[in-house]
């Protein structure tokens, strides 16, 4: 008879233990219990217009230094200059000339000295000029019979240009025709045409003013067509 209420107590103490494990689980959340989405009344009555950064504020704050952190990091941009003069100019320049004369049997030519030019001309935006140009050539030697002579080519001509680009250095393509004439030492003066083709530069200091540099090739015909040559030229053009 004693051993009836310990086989009792142990088929009892699992079903009880198992009850006991089943209510304990139900009372312990195993996780966040959901929440109920609380919105507060003044949104609910907000107009369209709301300003909503008073109700997030960190997010709004958070663009703001995102922002002034890319601002930051930026270079600023630059407008890149362009140079498009317009209007009168004056210019003045130095020159070498280059002879490719026709010469007699038995005698030689070589190249001048220093020369002088002037320059006046007009401009416009879409890159075509027209000056009026005047040069001398000073001193070509031509030798014949071994005696020396001296020989200057003075011209007077007109020119156009045709201008690359707005930049700061703007190349272009020049032609133009005149009269020159041809003073001789102990020699009558010939005169005659020429033809002139060429090109160059101007790299401009400021809006209105530029150096430039040409190299060009001057046809010469009539009493003066043995005469032909090549002009290196430099100088400063100012614009008024």
């Amino acid at each position: 008879m004693k051993t009836l209420p310990a086989l009792a107590f142990a088929l009892l103490l699992p079903a009880c233990a198992s009850n006991y494990s089943r209510d304990w689980m139900a009372a312990v959340p195993l996780g966040p219990a959901p929440l109920d989405p609380v919105v507060p009344a003044a949104l609910e009555t907000a107009p369209a217009a709301t300003n909503w950064a008073g109700y997030a504020p960190f997010v709004f704050e958070d663009k703001a230094a995102e922002g002034g952190k890319k601002g930051a990091d930026e270079k600023p941009a630059t407008l890149k200059k362009y140079y498009a003069p317009q209007g009168g100019y004056f210019g003045a320049s130095m020159l070498y000339g280059f002879e490719q004369f026709d010469v007699d049997s038995g005698a030689s030519a070589s190249n001048s000295r220093v020369g002088f030019g002037v320059r006046g001309g007009w401009r416009v935006p879409e890159g075509y000029a027209a000056e009026i140009v005047v040069e001398d050539a000073n001193d070509f030697q031509i030798r014949a019979g071994g005696v020396d002579f001296d020989l200057d080519l003075f011209s007077v001509g007109v020119q156009g240009k045709y201008f690359f680009g707005k930049e700061q250095t703007q190349p272009y393509f020049m032609a133009g025709f005149g009269v020159a004439s041809a003073r001789i030492e102990h020699a009558d003066d010939d005169s005659g045409a020429y033809f002139r083709i060429g090109g160059g530069f101007e790299h401009y200091f400021k809006d209105d003013m530029a150096f430039f540099a040409e190299l060009k090739f001057d046809q010469l015909m009539g009493e003066l067509n043995d005469l032909d040559h090549f002009d290196i030229q430099a100088g400063i053009i100012i614009f008024f």
